[in-house]
Formats: structure tokens, C-alpha cells, sequence
């Protein structure tokens, strides 16, 4: 690469795109690169090219200044390294190719001392940070304190031209700091500007693909997801402050951290002796996704008056064949102590579930595998048990930007008999949604053994239900009396227990 390419690379964005992945960008992206505001505000639809900007972006800034500092964040983990994962990709080019020092789980440094870091939504994490540019995706689902503590990362950069993305599809929540600010730069705010991108700004969608998806929506979620407008939540059966309520920002603990922060002996007689948890799995593959939620009761040193449960790990794969999935299962159990496994049987569950039968017999690892037939009876039980346990604070969410709009994406309506019959809206998913029913329903509710009148001496969230979260949550050791058979599995080739 010649010294007059590079040198242009790091003046401008845009040559910066033509040599990185030979693309130009697309009209709208370009005004948002070349835009000196402090703030950039981007409310976006679903594929209107948000993620590659702000993946561009931050390996531009990384790339043209020494030592700079880019800090990444979004709503839960997974968010978190998927703009980093494209930035890793980027950095594959022949131009970053030599300048990559290391690529670590949540950073990648450059030679140049740069570096870009990505983070959850933590405040924990996020104090104390510097950053020339501050990324916040799904900007809409992070919570107002999380803003906050962010916000002074780039205060002591400002007159050196540190500067803030915002970026988010809609969601409707009263107290929305993200669209306050989107609100700003519309009414013109000279430090902030605003863009309002809906889907059709990407110019691989046209008129036919835009009627395609009209289609298969309704009128509200193609507002929402597609002309990215805020919307009401009429007919949903989780509000989104009621899911907001039960969000608390902590660390998920991986199947492989599970087994190796196990306190019990392994050498011992009874080798499955670890953290343990029940088990929803939902199955699916195109359009859907195989997906399972982890519940665990917490270990909270007697902080909370009732015993509390909370996500402990999940994940969805779309396109995965099921014996591949089944495979991930059983990676799955032998990191955790799953007691129950909640797997559904109708649709195409059947023959999974089978397979997860024998293979954890194959494999020597234990666990009641459960059927579960998933019709609207089992639906309006499980997500009975799942909003009641959400409303006291006896559940508690990742902060999971998927999992939160599946959840609102729930619709409901009354049948001619009286009851609910409840599913996802047009046009939208509920595989984590349904696999956290799964789990939901093993749980077996129970005042806090421990409970003590004593604060939380460790680093902790208080949710707005007033349950004490621990930052780094773990189980209650080897106690599987808090499970019990998934409520509501009346139908079936086999009983429920």
C-alpha cells in the first residue's frame, strides 16, 4: 500500500470504505461519516446498514489516530461483540491487516496503540473509561444510568474531536433518554445531529422487497421494525416497562466458566456435582432459530426475602442443523447441572428431543428430559407463570436486546371460550421468548432459605422490582429442589414427570 493511499485513508471515510472493502458508502452513511456534530443520532430500521457504519467508523478513528481510544456498547453481551465482530473482519483487509497487535474476546489493538474495546451495558465496566469515540447500538434498549456513566468517557476528549454515535431501531419506553436525544438533533440542536433511516435507505431493498415485508407484518411492527417509527404497544402481552422492570445488567456465566468455577470435586464418585439449572429448548431452523435459556436459582448470601431465579446463559443459532444443535446441548450439560430439560416436541421438536435423550445417555451425563407439547393452553400457562414471576422480581432478564423485543413482539387476544391465545406478531420471532417459557415453568417458586436482614456487600444492581442482583451471579450450589416438572405439560405422547 502506497504512503499517498494511507494517507488519504486517514483523512477521509469515505476512501477509507473504497480501499477497506471496496465499496463505496452508501449516500446516507456518508453524511453521517462526514458529519462534525458531537453527537450523531441514528434511529434505523432493520437493514438500513447501521452495523457496518459504526463498525467503519470505529476502525477509521482506531486507524487514523494513534493511540486513540474506541469503546463500543450495547444492550447484553452478545450485542456487545457483534459490531466488534465486524470490525474484527474489516481488520482482515491487506490495508489493517499488518496494524492487528492482538484480538482479544473484547478488544482489538492495533500497533498504532489503538484500541477498540467492547462492553455490555454495565456501569461496573464502563466507569472510568476514556474514549475518543463512544458507540453506543441498540442505544434504545440501554438503560438512562447506563448512559450516564458512559457519557463522561469522552468529556476530557471533546476538544481534541472526541465524539458519540448513538444508534438504535425503536423501543417504546416512556423514559427514553436515546429518543430525547434523536428529538434533539431534530429540532435543531447544534451538537447533535439526527438522522431517521428507515429501511428503504438501503439500496439493496426496493418497492417489491418493501411490499414483500408489508405483508408479513402488521401495521405496527412494519412501523416499528421497518419505517423505524416509534409505535404504541397496543394488543402486546409484555409492556416494554414491564420487561424493562425485570432487566438487571450482570454477567451471563458460560457453560465453560460454569465448569470451570465448579466448586465441587471432579475426582469425586458423583461427577455431575455442579452449578445447576433448568433447561428451555425451542426448536427451529429457517426463519426460525434453535434456541435455549438457562434458568438457575441465585445465590444472593440472603439479600432478597424470596427466592430468586434468573437467566443464566442462553442462546440462539439460526440455520443450525438439529444435530449439531443437540451437540451444543450436550456441551451445554457438561458445563452445567441441567436437572430438567423443558424440550418441546411438536412442529419439529419430536426427533430432537429424542436425540437429546439418548445422546445424554450416551454420554453418561444426567437430566430429566421433558416433553413438552408448546399448544396455546401451555403458552398461556407458561407465560403466566413468566409475567408473574417478572412482576415480583422473583425473575430476572439479561439486559438481551433479542430477547427483550421477542418478548414485546408477543401479542395476545381473547378466544370466543375466554381464554388468551398468545403468539408472536406477524412478521416477528419468539424463539428465545419460547425457550424461556421453557425454563420458566420448571421453576419452583419458595421464600429465600438464607434471607437475612443484611445489605449486599458485594458489587450489585438493584432492579426497579427491588431485587438485589449480584454484577457476577452465580447458582445456589448443587440444589436441584428448586426445579420441579414444566407447568402446564398436559399433552403428549408421555407424561409430564
Amino acid at each position: 500500500m502506497d504512503l499517498e493511499t494511507i494517507r488519504r485513508c486517514r483523512e477521509d471515510p469515505e476512501t477509507f470504505s473504497r480501499v477497506l472493502t471496496g465499496q463505496e458508502l452508501w449516500p446516507w452513511q456518508a453524511e453521517v461519516a462526514r458529519s462534525p456534530a458531537r453527537y450523531r443520532c441514528l434511529l434505523a430500521g432493520r437493514r438500513a446498514g447501521k452495523s457496518r457504519l459504526l463498525a467503519l467508523l470505529a476502525t477509521w478513528t482506531a486507524f487514523r489516530k494513534p493511540n486513540a481510544s474506541v469503546v463500543l456498547i450495547s444492550a447484553g453481551e452478545a450485542a456487545s461483540l457483534r459490531v466488534l465482530a465486524d470490525v474484527g473482519s474489516l481488520c482482515q483487509s491487506p490495508l489493517l491487516a499488518g496494524s492487528v497487535a492482538d484480538e482479544l474476546k473484547a478488544t482489538v489493538r492495533l500497533t498504532n496503540g489503538s484500541t477498540i474495546t467492547s462492553f455490555p451495558a454495565s456501569m461496573r465496566q464502563i466507569r472510568g473509561v476514556s474514549a475518543d469515540l463512544l458507540v453506543v447500538d441498540e442505544a434504545a434498549f440501554v438503560p438512562r444510568d447506563i448512559w450516564t456513566s458512559a457519557l463522561p468517557t469522552i468529556a476530557d476528549r471533546v476538544r481534541s474531536g472526541g465524539k458519540v454515535i448513538l444508534a438504535s431501531t425503536p423501543w417504546p419506553v416512556s423514559d427514553s433518554w436515546f429518543r430525547e436525544f434523536h428529538d434533539r438533533g431534530r429540532n435543531g440542536d447544534p451538537n447533535v445531529a439526527s438522522w431517521h433511516l428507515p429501511s428503504s435507505v438501503n439500496p439493496n431493498i426496493g418497492d417489491e422487497e418493501l411490499a414483500d415485508m408489508q405483508a408479513a407484518m402488521n401495521a405496527e411492527e412494519y412501523a416499528r421494525e421497518i419505517l423505524a417509527e416509534w409505535t404504541s404497544e397496543q394488543g402486546a402481552y409484555f409492556s416494554a416497562e414491564e420487561i424493562s422492570a425485570a432487566v438487571a445488567d450482570y454477567e451471563l456465566m458460560s457453560p465453560a466458566e460454569a465448569r470451570r468455577r465448579s466448586p465441587w470435586n471432579r475426582a469425586a464418585s458423583a461427577p455431575d456435582l455442579k452449578f445447576p439449572a433448568a433447561a428451555g429448548v425451542d426448536y427451529g431452523f429457517s426463519p426460525d432459530s434453535n434456541s435455549v435459556t438457562l434458568i438457575s436459582a441465585l445465590d444472593d448470601m440472603g439479600c432478597n426475602q424470596r427466592q430468586i431465579f434468573y437467566v443464566s446463559w442462553l442462546e440462539a443459532h439460526q440455520r443450525m442443523e438439529y444435530a449439531e444443535f443437540v451437540d451444543r446441548l450436550i456441551t451445554i450439560a457438561k458445563g452445567y447441572q441441567v436437572y430438567i430439560w423443558a424440550s418441546e416436541i411438536n412442529g419439529v421438536g419430536a426427533a430432537p428431543t429424542q436425540d437429546l435423550r439418548r445422546r445424554l445417555r450416551e454420554e453418561g451425563v444426567s437430566g430429566h428430559v421433558r416433553d413438552v407439547w408448546t399448544d396455546n393452553k401451555r403458552k398461556q400457562t407458561g407465560f403466566s407463570i413468566l409475567k408473574s414471576a417478572m412482576g415480583s422480581g422473583t425473575l430476572i432478564l439479561p439486559r438481551d436486546a433479542d430477547l427483550m423485543r421477542e418478548l414485546a413482539h408477543l401479542d395476545f387476544e381473547r378466544t370466543p371460550a375466554g381464554s388468551l391465545r398468545i403468539g408472536a406478531r406477524q412478521g416477528s420471532h419468539d424463539d428465545r421468548a419460547m425457550s424461556l417459557l421453557q425454563a420458566a415453568s420448571c421453576m419452583r417458586q419458595m421464600p429465600n432459605r438464607a434471607a437475612a436482614a443484611w445489605a449486599a456487600e458485594y458489587p450489585h444492581t438493584i432492579t426497579r422490582r427491588a431485587t438485589v442482583m449480584p454484577s457476577k451471579p452465580r447458582p445456589v450450589e448443587y440444589a436441584t429442589h428448586f426445579f420441579r416438572s414444566p407447568a402446564g405439560a398436559e399433552r403428549g405422547p408421555e407424561p409430564a414427570w
